[in-house]
């Protein structure tokens, strides 16, 4: 099954992130799913494959993609969700900290700038003020 991908990896080139080279494919495509489940009831014209059309939900897409890798590079996760669930570990004495899930429940896996950039666009899937 191929992935749908918001992003190219030159628009990640655009976007202040460290991602390594040989991580970029498989980080814009698990970003990407980040920012399509955040379209859930997101209403916008599409192509035979899914694809936005109109240039300014694309732009969004992608700019949401990247929006979402910088938040990983921030909170020091690798796509996984890790770094959102794990507080602290250790080896020797085989310890491991997690973290709390925040009051209703999962972990933020995309960062409130993807969300605003998508709310802006029109495409936040509950739409409504503070969504």
């Amino acid at each position: 099954m191929v992935r749908v991908r918001y992003a190219t990896e030159a628009d990640l080139d655009e976007y202040p992130v460290t991602v390594d080279p040989a991580d970029r494919d498989r980080l814009i495509a698990q970003a990407s799913a980040v920012v399509d489940d955040l379209l859930d009831a997101a209403v916008y014209p599409v192509d035979d494959q899914g694809m936005p059309t109109e240039p300014e939900h694309q732009a969004a897409l992608a700019q949401a993609t990247c929006a979402v890798l910088a938040w990983w590079d921030a909170i020091g996760d690798d796509g996984s969700g890790a770094s959102l669930r794990i507080q602290s570990a250790s080896i020797a004495g085989v310890s491991l900290g997690i973290r709390q899930p925040p009051p209703g429940g999962t972990p933020d896996r995309a960062g409130s700038d993807a969300r605003r950039v998508l709310r802006e666009a029109g495409l936040l899937g509950g739409g409504g003020p503070g969504y």
